[in-house]
């Protein structure tokens, strides 16, 4: 069974049992998710507000930003009791997210560097006060225990994209329908959306 919607006039299409939350996270209800489930996994990527007083350099932000004061808002320790945390920082905020997870109950245990690379395999030159930065990084953290089914020292492929996928719920105004096939989508009703929330956006 496939599903398409339509939001904003554009055709998104919702993968299997992924639940994608078109919101603003600074007033979405958070009550109704914390009470229905825990998860084993959060991967963040926050808007950050960049703080230098010509903050693009050049480079026109496509999106809104977020304070610190926000992102620290966001209840992210009550949507996890065990598992793992993966939030990507800007140079300016890592220490300021490095206090961030011990505030939500936190430990650091890792972290991923994405070295940028432009299609003629040259870094690629980004934000930065001092110097342009050719990578971002992703803390990882831990909170409680290591989640059911949790293996050590396996060979990993990372996904990094806003669009929704499989088994995720993906919460934010960001959220693409950009995703697997029509025919391999299931119906909304059977993934327990969330009431009241609006699904999926295109970019």
């Amino acid at each position: 069974m496939s599903l398409c919607i339509v939001i904003n006039n554009s055709l998104l299409q919702v993968p299997p049992h992924c639940i994608p939350i078109h919101a603003n996270v600074t007033t979405y209800d958070w009550g109704p998710l914390v009470e229905a489930c825990q998860f084993d996994v959060i991967m963040m990527d926050p808007p950050w507000q960049l703080a230098t007083a010509n903050p693009t350099r050049g480079v026109a932000l496509g999106y809104s930003q977020l304070t610190d004061a926000d992102i620290q808002a966001l209840p992210i320790g009550r949507l996890q009791s065990n598992g793992f945390l993966f939030i990507w920082v800007i140079n300016t905020k890592y220490h300021f997210t490095l206090d961030l997870l011990d505030r939500w109950g936190y430990r650091l245990v890792d972290e991923v560097v994405w070295v940028k690379l432009t299609v003629n395999r040259r870094l690629a030159k980004s934000h930065g006060f001092y110097l342009q930065h050719a990578k971002e990084v992703c803390l990882v953290a831990k909170k409680g225990a290591d989640p059911p089914g949790l293996q050590h020292r396996v060979g990993s492929d990372v996904i990094l994209r806003n669009n929704l996928r499989n088994h995720w719920v993906t919460i934010g105004n960001e959220v693409t329908g950009k995703g697997p096939p029509a025919e391999d989508a299931v119906a909304v009703q059977d993934c327990g959306m969330v009431p009241g929330a609006v699904y999926g956006r295109a970019n």
